[in-house]
C-alpha cells in the first residue's frame, strides 16, 4: 500500500490519525472555521500550548532565564535598589517577571498566529507581526523626530 494512502486514508485529503487532524489547520481542511467549532477550539490551544513550549524553550537555551540574567547583572556590578547584589535575590526578583513575561508574550503571539490561520489572512501571522513591529517603529521614528524639532538643543545634543 502506498505510504501517503496510508497517511492520507484511501478517499480523502485529511489524515487518517486523529492527532494529525487535530493538527491541521481548520481551513487546511478545506471547511470554514466554525463548521467544526471543536476542531477550531483544539488546534487553536494546541497551536498556543506550542508557542509557550516554544518561548520557554527559546528563554531557556539563549541564556535569558532569570538565573543568567542575574549572573551577568552581578557582574556588571548592576543592582536593584533596596536589594542586595546576591546573585539569588536578583533572580529570584526576576523569576516573577521573565517567566510571566515569557508565558503572556508566548501566548499572544500564538493567538496572533491561530487568528490569522482562522480568518484566512494573507500572508499568516508573521505578516500581522511584521506590521505590528513596523507601524511601532515608525512612531517611535516620527516621535523622536518630533522631539528634536521641538526642542532644538535636544538636537544639538543628539547630533553631536
Amino acid at each position: 500500500m502506498d505510504r501517503h494512502v496510508q497517511l492520507y486514508g484511501a478517499r480523502a485529503n485529511t489524515p487518517a490519525w486523529l492527532p494529525g487532524v487535530l493538527l491541521i489547520a481548520p481551513r487546511a481542511l478545506s471547511q470554514p472555521a466554525l463548521a467544526d467549532p471543536v476542531h477550531t477550539l483544539i488546534y487553536a490551544v494546541l497551536y498556543v500550548l506550542l508557542a509557550v513550549l516554544f518561548g520557554v524553550a527559546w528563554i531557556l537555551t539563549s541564556g535569558m532565564d532569570p538565573e543568567t540574567q542575574a549572573e551577568q547583572l552581578a557582574k556588571a556590578q548592576l543592582q536593584i535598589p533596596g536589594f542586595r547584589t546576591s546573585e539569588k535575590i536578583i533572580a529570584s526578583i526576576l523569576r516573577r517577571y521573565i517567566w510571566a513575561l515569557t508565558i503572556f508574550s508566548s501566548i499572544a503571539v500564538g493567538l496572533v498566529a491561530v487568528l490569522s490561520e482562522i480568518l484566512r489572512a494573507m500572508g499568516g501571522g508573521t505578516g500581522i507581526l511584521l506590521l505590528v513591529g513596523i507601524t511601532i517603529q515608525y512612531y517611535s521614528i516620527l516621535a523622536s523626530e518630533r522631539a528634536l524639532e521641538m526642542y532644538p538643543a535636544l538636537a544639538r545634543f543628539f547630533r553631536e
